[in-house]
């Protein structure tokens, strides 16, 4: 009989992963990410838009959390591309 094999990971990139996961429960959005994966999106690339900043628990980086929503509709699109920098300057103040 085989053993079984258990594998296990952990890290950093882990722990923000599942934060993350947790994020788009909290916030009701289907994709969030953070501004390093925002810096690496081509030129050019629209619809997204920072929703908000957060600690990682066990961690003293605070990281900015965007949403990306280009898959969704045209209208969504819209109404969230013409209402992002009310947003922002909302998350500012």
């Amino acid at each position: 009989m085989a053993a079984a094999i258990r594998s296990t990971v952990s890290g950093e990139a882990v722990n923000i992963a599942s934060r993350l996961e947790s994020k788009t429960k909290m916030y009701n959005r289907e994709v969030v990410v953070t501004e390093d994966v925002i810096k690496d999106l081509l030129p050019g690339t629209q619809h997204y838009r920072w929703i908000d900043m957060f600690q990682v628990k066990g961690s003293t980086r605070h990281l900015k959390l965007d949403e990306i929503y280009g898959h969704q509709p045209a209208e969504v699109r819209q109404f969230k591309d013409e209402t992002r920098d009310l947003l922002e300057k909302a998350l500012t103040i």
